[in-house]
């Protein structure tokens, strides 16, 4: 288990929310770490929306080349949100599998 404190929550924004998944991707992916299940960071708070928030984790992750295994922990109520982003990802993207 690897926890990040990602200190002040007095100014959290998307640039703040992406500075936070980089770092964490980056620590993992030195570490040697493939798989895993993260809790996007400002979730738990709601500092950011579900489905804002799986966009920008795409976003980075595709920006960083690195693929890795990753489970998005969150409410079971968004779970339906955050799956519409990754149908419509499937069918734009064709090496991102079937939709």
């Amino acid at each position: 288990m690897v926890l990040f404190g990602l200190g002040s929550s007095k100014r959290f924004d998307e640039d703040t929310y992406r500075q936070h998944i980089r770092w964490i991707r980056d620590v993992l992916t030195r570490a040697g770490i493939r798989a895993y299940a993260v809790q996007p960071p400002g979730r738990a708070a709601g500092f950011i929306g579900a489905r804002r928030a799986l966009e920008i984790w795409l976003e980075e992750a595709d920006k960083d080349a690195v693929d890795d295994d990753v489970a998005i922990v969150d409410s079971h109520n968004w779970h339906k949100e955050m799956a519409e982003v990754l149908r419509y990802r499937g069918r734009r993207d064709p090496k991102s599998g079937p939709a």
